[in-house]
């Protein structure tokens, strides 16, 4: 029964699901950015306690029991970025790719992030 439940929320609170989306790339700036690199999203507090703050929302709109940084943030690295990609990916083609930048004098091996919207 709880089951059934579950994926009823996916019927019930699409209008819902979708503004949370929308507030993500909102967050992120998705439109006017080519790509995101996690080297500079992890050192954005700012826009991670934005994602984090959603979690009581994501919680009553969206099945999130395989959303480790919804169903345990504070033991998830980067639970953020686990919201980011889950909450995502039916709206967006996420692509990840590797990024290496100079940063006074050092090099910096990251990811980067490419979402081009689902047609």
């Amino acid at each position: 029964m709880k089951k059934n439940k579950m994926k009823e929320k996916t019927i019930l609170y699409q209008e819902e699901q979708k503004k949370i989306v929308d507030e993500i790339a909102k967050i992120l700036d998705i439109q006017n950015k080519e790509y995101l690199v996690l080297y500079e999203m992890d050192k954005d507090t700012e826009m991670q306690r934005k994602i984090i703050a959603l979690i009581p929302e994501i919680k009553k709109f969206f099945r999130y029991d395989k959303i480790n940084g919804v169903k345990d943030a504070e033991n998830t690295n980067r639970a953020y970025l686990s919201i980011i990609k889950c909450l995502t990916k039916d709206y967006y083609d996420i692509t990840k790719k590797s990024y290496t930048r100079k940063i006074d004098g050092e090099t910096i091996y990251s990811k980067k992030y490419i979402f081009n919207p689902k047609k």
